[in-house]
């Protein structure tokens, strides 16, 4: 479904500065409560047409997160590039940061307890504007990819009121033929966890604390 939900103007604009093919962006190994009222959890791909970095790219072209010394902005798109790791390959880099930021277990990192050092020695966390976007590892999938298309859910955390509005959305208003909207609507409901009044990004953090990220 990620391919029929158009990027935001701000996002398409971050990818032409950077360099990014219009793509699908998922944090690694935890949600952030600030962003998205639904969330929906993945296998990790293992095709190296997926990207890894370990920051929020469009948070570095808007200004959000901040290096040290600052970078001009016409330099961002090779710092991306140079920070951007192919999959499966970046699983090691992720592991070796995560073993010494968090002695070993990846519960503190899916809690948002911000590290002493990000994995990218220009971001200072000890900037008191640092915030979870300057060291939460980023995926991106570019649409149309293989990788994108093969993109497997394992859960999806929302609350009821948002499924009984997703659900007729998809019958009504998405552009499948009907025997895909019914195939997908009932994969939904196979791994669908509702959360009743609770934020489905905490719900989401919460499951995937019993999870090894690293």
């Amino acid at each position: 479904m990620h391919n029929l939900l158009p990027n935001s103007a701000k996002t398409g604009e971050a990818e032409m500065g950077l360099g990014i093919r219009p793509s699908a962006y998922f944090y690694l190994g935890r949600c952030d409560p600030d962003y998205g009222d639904q969330v929906v959890g993945y296998e990790r791909p293992s095709t190296d047409e997926s990207l890894v970095s370990p920051f929020d790219t469009g948070g570095l072209w808007h200004g959000h997160v901040v290096t040290t010394p600052p970078l001009a902005q016409s330099t961002l798109k090779t710092f991306v590039a140079r920070h951007s790791h192919g999959v499966p390959a970046f699983a090691l880099a992720f592991q070796q940061w995560g073993n010494a930021e968090y002695n070993g277990s990846s519960k503190d990192y899916t809690a948002g307890q911000q590290p002493v050092k990000a994995a990218v020695p220009n971001i200072d966390l000890s900037s008191p504007r640092a915030e979870p976007r300057w060291w939460t590892w980023e995926g991106r999938i570019a649409h149309g990819s293989t990788a994108m298309h093969t993109l497997q859910p394992v859960k999806v955390f929302m609350t009821q009121d948002d499924f009984e509005s997703y659900e007729p959305w998809v019958r009504d208003d998405v552009f499948l033929p009907t025997h895909e909207k019914k195939r997908h609507l009932s994969h939904l409901r196979a791994i669908l966890v509702p959360t009743g009044n609770e934020d489905p990004a905490q719900a989401m953090n919460l499951w995937l604390e019993g999870q090894t990220q690293w």
